[in-house]
């Protein structure tokens, strides 16, 4: 068999481990560890340019939604007009987007967007490297994952309120916060 077909094949078998969802209080407690702390230090190259790195510090001064997802992902794909909304009403407030792809191929994200949905905020392809890092860093048991990170880089919310319609009211709570001066 081909190399690039082994890279594929497992790299499927890897995708559907992780987007398996992991069961038990242990997972719960480890997620809600990361709430309330500075979101874990990582450094990748966006797609768009290789010469852009995406790490915590690139991202410091804005509202992040740090979105894990794979064109495989229905319940990924589900979520995209919400995205697009929530990063058309908030953007010019200072809220941003950076998409993650656990995909086979970088070509297979950029036909996605070209076809589907533009997704006009950052993207990183995640290699073998970052697939590994961001699963551990992040605590991926399931796909979509999400984290959503302040102006300071404090994770203030992972999965919960971010996903269909939950995540505009929770921008909008986090928004109104900040207005609030709190």
């Amino acid at each position: 068999m081909r190399r690039g077909a082994v890279r594929a094949i497992i790299g499927t078998i890897a995708a559907v481990v992780v987007a398996v969802p992991l069961l038990g209080q242990r997972q719960r407690v480890r997620r809600a560890s990361l709430i309330g702390k500075i979101v874990p230090t990582f450094a990748w190259t966006a797609m768009e340019d290789s010469a852009s790195i995406v790490s915590p510090l690139s991202l410091e001064g804005s509202v992040v939604l740090i979105d894990l997802w794979g064109t495989w992902c229905v319940p990924c794909r589900r979520e995209m007009p919400f995205l697009h909304d929530a990063y058309t009403k908030f953007h010019s407030r200072g809220f941003d987007i950076v998409s993650v792809a656990f995909d086979q191929s970088p070509g297979k994200v950029a036909a996605y967007r070209r076809q589907h949905f533009p997704m006009p905020w950052q993207h990183v392809y995640a290699t073998t490297a970052i697939e590994n890092e961001a699963t551990r860093i992040f605590q991926i048991d399931s796909f979509p994952h999400a984290l959503l990170i302040d102006r300071n880089g404090t994770v203030l919310r992972v999965n919960g309120g971010l996903r269909g319609a939950s995540l505009a009211a929770t921008l909008d709570s986090v928004f109104a916060g900040l207005s609030a001066g709190r």
